[in-house]
């Protein structure tokens, strides 16, 4: 039960990185332009890597909510950000 609680710790710590990597510097690979950056980062990611070869998409799965709820609430400032 313990390794349980730890790993959804684990993965609740990590989840967010999608909304702070999409909305660094535009020469960043993270950056993307247009609202919603963070998940289509994710999008972009998951497409890219294979669920059962990479850990790494299960964190960007976790994310993916995440990414999406801090995305509607920075909507205003992606969309004024894109003029």
């Amino acid at each position: 039960m313990k390794k349980i609680l730890l790993m959804v710790v684990f993965f609740l710590l990590c989840s967010g990185c999608g909304t702070i990597f999409s909305r660094t510097e535009p020469r960043d690979y993270f950056y993307r332009e247009g609202i919603y950056p963070a998940t289509k980062m994710d999008l972009d990611f998951i497409k890219l890597t294979n669920t059962a070869l990479y850990p790494f998409s299960l964190l960007l799965v976790v994310d993916l909510p995440v990414s999406l709820v801090f995305d509607t609430l920075l909507l205003p400032l992606d969309y004024n950000r894109g003029k």
